[in-house]
């Protein structure tokens, strides 16, 4: 928790946010405003004790308010490109936040209708797992396993009909509704 309070810190401390900068914030906070930047927004996802990345790239001034995704990306009204990338800042985790990628990927292209740039197998990269329970974890690891080689990671296949089934999406779609 201690890097992802000296981040929150350092965001509150000034508001300044360029193209360095990665903006960890939580549900119901203060929209912030990102103008010609491009930054990672770290959003708090449920029911799963997990925040998650979604990088943006905007061409104009955008308010974003955090934890509010369907009315965030109705504001944009332009072909957005997302890449959703995810790690987790112990590799034990990672098999996790690959799980939720996949889950908040398929959430995103459904119910909001976007054309969505994604690769579930490159470009993870900032995502903290919060004290995971080892009921999560076990859970995840059902469906992923994951090796490193140089930077490209790769996730083993499987069936978006059991993830569904598990009630774990169903219950991301409700909440994020």
């Amino acid at each position: 928790m201690k890097f992802y309070e000296e981040k929150l810190v350092n965001y509150e401390k000034d508001y300044k946010i360029n193209e360095n900068t990665t903006i960890f914030t939580k549900l119901n906070e203060e929209s912030f405003v990102i103008e010609d930047v491009f930054v990672n927004c770290i959003i708090r996802l449920t029911p799963v004790n997990t925040f998650a990345g979604i990088s943006f790239s905007f061409n104009r001034k955008m308010d974003i308010v955090s934890g509010i995704l369907q009315k965030t990306f109705q504001k944009l009204k332009l072909k957005v490109e997302v890449d959703v990338v995810f790690t987790s800042v112990c590799d034990e985790y990672r098999h996790f936040s690959l799980y939720v990628s996949s889950i908040l990927t398929k959430y995103i292209s459904k119910f909001l209708n976007l054309k969505i740039k994604t690769n579930l197998l490159t470009k993870f990269k900032n995502i903290i797992v919060v004290d995971p329970t080892p009921q999560e974890i076990e859970f995840c690891n059902n469906y992923f396993y994951m090796v490193e080689q140089g930077d490209i990671l790769y996730t083993e296949a499987f069936n978006y009909e059991d993830i569904e089934n598990d009630g774990v999406y169903e219950e991301i779609k409700r909440k994020m509704s």
